[in-house]
């Protein structure tokens, strides 16, 4: 199809095209490739899938829906409705505006739907500002939402390798997974600049059967969220809100109201069941703006249980930082609110916790772990921890029950927890030694502290078998270490990534043998930028070069960056 097709009968081949994608999806037949030519797409009605089929971008695919009703009928871009086997590839969306839009809705029931390679851009209740406001709780937006409603399950959802920003999506997120759905992969993405959650596993929002009522059995892995912040609520950047049974791993969340929160707010109705059974492991989470990780509900009556958190850094979380723009929560000042709490790791309602091999390096003023008020953490399991700070601020608090202590209670020392509750028998205080976290590279140096500091028993559904880096874990055939990087012997391989598509980083078709290079570019390696001659290279996440490795533009091409290129 092309923007000079034409839609009528007769026509929809390559040499005679149709002219929209609504009306090519509605004229194909089950199990079509529907591709689409570079071009704007001004499509003013809801395209609606009910069949298995593919929507293939060949180049500048865009969707623009800026001269669409959605004050009325219209809510969202491309519906995907109790279908199975879609595939929707390569696509642009951007500019769909209104309360309730969604730029893709799969909705009801069904399995094997795939989002890839697509960018999302100006969804929201409002137009181009995530800063403002929205006037109440039933103001929502997504740019991805994905819900069951029913008894029977959506089914391996992917949701992959695709660009999410400027989104003003009021209470609504980013990417949303609710109620019954069984299964799904959220790899690759970045998610960033959003008005309030990047990315959530909900349950207990959604009309499906309580027991069935929770996003579950899914991973969310290797994507980068940052800029998400909301003036309504602290926003996560990661979000396991009733959720069940997920993994989190090798994601890096910064510059957010909080990096990566597990919890239960909607009070659990008769027959749902408690939140349980999350692993998150492998996660750089940094300089976000409340708090680093919240561990358990603060729901009276709902808790977290039997969720580990292993393997984890955790740096100069807490910073009060005004993040796009926003410098009230629900009326308090950004500052007012850390105050209220001031750590990296936060521990509302939940029991059997496993917190281990994890380094946790609070900014000055500021605390390891804190037990939040009215919040009873029992049966808490840390050990093998690596802690650090820069000031003499206590390192432990806990306003509420933490295991054995009851009451306000303030710990300065490791030896002085242990003492009181008999955790950290094994952490360690010290710095942990990254090889440049000013400049956010927090790979190991060569004899850096973290190195053989994990728990000597290894155990790979904890940990993983690979770290942030997707290097193998053990690296020495000792221990594993703490942290999300596992320390490689100080020599790493010289390899050359290629850039040779056109626009962003972290779609793995855009480099030469889909080789994406690892976000720390590690000495005498090299990435070289030569896209398409008319397209252009868009850096749309974090990329450290460090010394001794190098970044080449080839010349005449082009290369954007809207996420963050750190040369050491």
């Amino acid at each position: 199809m092309a923007t000079t097709g034409t839609d009528a009968p007769g026509f929809g081949t390559s040499a005679n095209p149709y002219r929209t994608i609504r009306y090519a999806v509605e004229h194909a037949l089950p199990g079509a490739v529907i591709t689409v030519r570079p071009g704007i797409y001004a499509e003013t009605a809801e395209t609606f899938i009910a069949q298995p089929v593919t929507i293939q971008g060949n180049g500048e695919a865009i969707i623009d829906a800026y001269n669409r009703d959605t004050v009325t009928s219209f809510k969202y871009m491309m519906g995907v409705v109790n279908a199975s086997n879609v595939v929707i590839d390569g696509i642009q969306f951007r500019n769909c505006i209104g309360n309730g839009v969604k730029a893709i809705y799969v909705l009801g029931t069904g399995n094997n739907v795939t989002i890839q390679n697509c960018s999302f851009s100006n969804i929201g209740w409002t137009n181009n500002s995530i800063t403002r406001l929205p006037p109440n709780n039933g103001t929502v937006a997504n740019a991805i939402r994905v819900e069951s409603n029913t008894a029977a399950a959506y089914v391996n959802i992917n949701i992959l390798n695709n660009d999410v920003s400027n989104c003003a999506t009021g209470w609504g997120e980013a990417i949303t997974l609710t109620g019954n759905v069984n299964g799904f992969l959220v790899e690759g993405n970045a998610v960033h600049h959003i008005a309030n959650i990047g990315i959530v596993a909900a349950g207990n929002y959604s009309a499906a059967p309580a027991s069935v009522n929770q996003a579950r059995n899914g991973i969310i892995r290797g994507n980068e969220v940052y800029h998400c912040m909301s003036g309504i609520a602290t926003s996560a950047g990661i979000y396991l809100d009733g959720a069940m049974n997920c993994v989190v791993e090798q994601n890096s969340s910064h510059h957010n109201g909080a990096g990566i929160s597990v919890g239960a707010e909607v009070a659990l109705p008769f027959g749902a069941p408690e939140v349980f059974g999350h692993k998150i492991r492998n996660n750089l989470v940094y300089e976000n703006s409340v708090a680093g990780i919240f561990i358990g509900s603060g729901t009276p009556g709902n808790r977290v249980i039997f969720c580990s958190f292993n393997n984890n850094t955790c740096y100069h979380n807490a910073t009060a930082e005004a993040i796009n723009g926003i410098t009230t929560i629900n009326g308090t000042p950004v500052a007012t609110v850390v105050n209220g709490s001031a750590g990296e790791v936060l521990l509302f309602s939940n029991i059997s916790t496993m917190l281990q091999n994890n380094i946790i390096y609070p900014l000055s003023a500021r605390r390891a772990i804190v037990g939040m008020a009215g919040n009873a953490t029992m049966e808490l399991n840390a050990d093998y921890n690596v802690y650090f700070h820069d000031d003499a601020t206590p390192l432990f608090f806990s306003a509420s029950q933490l295991n054995n202590t009851i009451g306000s209670q303030t710990w300065n020392t490791i030896t002085n927890f242990n003492t009181a509750t008999g955790l950290e028998a094994n952490g360690i205080f010290g710095a942990p030694g990254f090889a440049h976290a000013a400049l956010y590279n927090f790979i190991p140096a060569t004899g850096a502290l973290l190195i053989d500091k994990g728990d000597p028993v290894y155990n790979a559904s904890f940990s993983g078998t690979t770290d942030l880096a997707g290097n193998t874990r053990i690296y020495n055939g000792i221990r594993t270490d703490a942290g999300a990087y596992e320390y490689q012997g100080g020599t790493y391989p010289a390899v050359t990534y290629t850039f040779t598509g056109n626009g962003f980083w972290n779609i793995p078709g855009n480099w030469q043998g889909n080789n994406i290079p690892p976000a720390v570019l590690t000495p005498g390696s090299q990435i070289t930028i030569n896209p398409i001659a008319s397209g252009e290279c868009i850096l749309n996440r974090t990329q450290t070069i460090m010394p001794g490795a190098s970044l080449t533009v080839i010349a005449g091409r082009k290369m954007k960056v809207l996420g963050r290129l750190v040369v050491e």
